[in-house]
C-alpha cells in the first residue's frame, strides 16, 4: 500500500497556505504538458478557507484558469444557490472570483433526481476522459473527512467498491442534519488520482483520523481507508487539533526519503530552498562521517528544519 505523507501544521492559516502554494506548483508543472489540469474539488470549512485564497493574489495570477477544469468529488442532491451544494460554495468561493471558462466547470446537476444526476455526471466523466476511458485520471483531488470517517459521499457502513462500480453513484447517508441524498465519485476513480489530498482540521476528527491512519484496516467502518493511490501521492495535510490522536512516533518521524523530500518542496514553495542550501554549504565542512548513512537524513532534516524556521511543525509517514 502507498504510504500517506502527513504534513502536520501549527494552525489552519499555515496548513491553507502551504497547500496553496503547493497546489500551484503542480498545476504550474503540469500545465507545460499538452491538456488540462484536471482537479476534484471537496466541499467544507477548509477547502472554503483555500478557495478564497487562490481567488486572491498573487495565486490567482499564477494560475492558468483556462487550462483547468473543475469536477467535483461528491454533491449534495439541492440546487446550486443552496447554501449546502458544494459547487455554490466552490463558485462564490473561487470560479466567480476567477478567469475559468464556463465551459471548464464540471457541476453534479444537484438539482435533479439523484439516480438521474449520477447517470449525468458519469457522462460528463466519460466526455471529458481519453478515448475507450470511462473518466478522466485527476490530476488533483481534494478530500475532506467527516467524524464519523467518511470522505466524499462514503459513508461507514456503505458497501466496499468493485471493479464494477460505476465512476459516480448516488447514495443516501445521514450526517450531521446534512442533506441525505448525494452523488460522489467512486474509490476507483479516486484511486486513479495522480495526487489525493486530505484536509483535515479540528479536535472533532482527531479521532478519525488516527483510526484511518494507523489503525487496523477496516474500510468498511472507516471509508477513507479505501482512498489509496496506486500511483500517485497521498498527502494528508492535517493541523495540529486533528493530529492530536496521532501516535507520536506512527514510523520515525522524518524517515525516509518520501518524507525529506516533501520537506524540501514545502521549502521550495515558501522560497526557502536557497537558505537550505547554504546551511547545507556550511555543514559540508563538517566531518565525512557525520554525512553517511543515517547521520545523513538526521543533519538533512536539521538544516531544512532550521530553515523552515517552524513553518510547519511534522512531516512523517504513517503505515498501518
Amino acid at each position: 500500500m502507498l504510504e500517506p505523507i502527513i504534513r502536520i501544521f501549527e494552525d489552519n492559516s499555515a496548513l491553507i497556505r502551504d497547500v496553496a502554494a503547493q497546489f500551484v506548483r503542480a498545476v504550474s508543472q503540469a500545465v507545460h504538458t499538452p491538456g488540462y489540469f484536471t482537479v476534484a474539488l471537496a466541499g467544507g470549512g477548509t477547502p472554503q478557507a483555500l478557495y478564497e485564497l487562490l481567488a486572491r493574489p498573487p495565486y490567482r495570477e499564477k494560475l492558468p484558469w483556462p487550462q483547468m477544469r473543475f469536477f467535483w468529488g461528491d454533491e449534495r442532491c439541492v440546487p446550486p444557490d443552496h447554501p449546502q451544494s458544494n459547487y455554490g460554495q466552490a463558485r462564490r468561493a473561487l470560479l466567480d472570483q476567477v478567469p475559468a471558462p464556463a465551459e471548464n466547470i464540471h457541476r453534479v446537476r444537484g438539482e435533479w433526481e439523484p439516480s438521474a444526476a449520477a447517470e449525468d455526471y458519469v457522462r460528463q466523466l466519460r466526455e471529458s476522459a481519453n478515448p475507450g476511458e470511462a473518466w478522466p485520471r485527476f490530476d488533483w483531488v481534494f478530500l475532506g473527512l467527516g467524524a464519523d470517517g467518511h470522505t466524499a459521499s462514503l459513508f461507514p457502513g456503505s458497501p466496499l467498491p468493485t471493479a464494477s462500480d460505476a465512476p459516480a453513484l448516488a447514495v443516501t447517508a445521514d450526517y450531521e442534519g446534512r442533506p441525505a441524498q448525494r452523488v460522489t465519485l467512486t474509490p476507483q476513480v479516486l484511486n486513479a488520482a495522480r495526487v489525493v489530498a486530505f484536509l483535515v482540521t479540528g479536535r472533532n476528527k482527531a479521532d478519525a483520523v488516527a483510526a484511518t491512519l494507523t489503525g487496523p484496516r477496516d474500510p468498511r467502518r472507516w471509508p477513507a481507508q479505501r482512498i489509496n493511490p496506486g500511483v500517485g501521492e497521498l498527502l494528508w495535510w492535517l493541523d495540529q487539533a486533528a493530529a492530536a490522536a496521532l501516535p507520536a512516533n506512527p514510523r520515525k518521524a522524518w524517515d525516509g526519503i518520501g518524507g525529506f523530500n516533501s520537506l524540501l518542496m514545502m521549502a521550495d514553495s515558501n522560497d526557502l530552498l536557497p537558505q537550505i542550501q547554504t546551511n547545507f554549504a556550511q555543514e559540508a565542512h563538517k566531518p565525512r562521517n557525520a554525512w553517511r548513512g543515517k547521520k545523513l537524513w538526521i543533519q538533512c532534516v536539521r538544516v531544512a528544519q532550521a530553515a523552515c524556521e517552524g513553518r510547519v511543525l511534522l512531516i512523517q509517514t504513517a503505515r498501518r
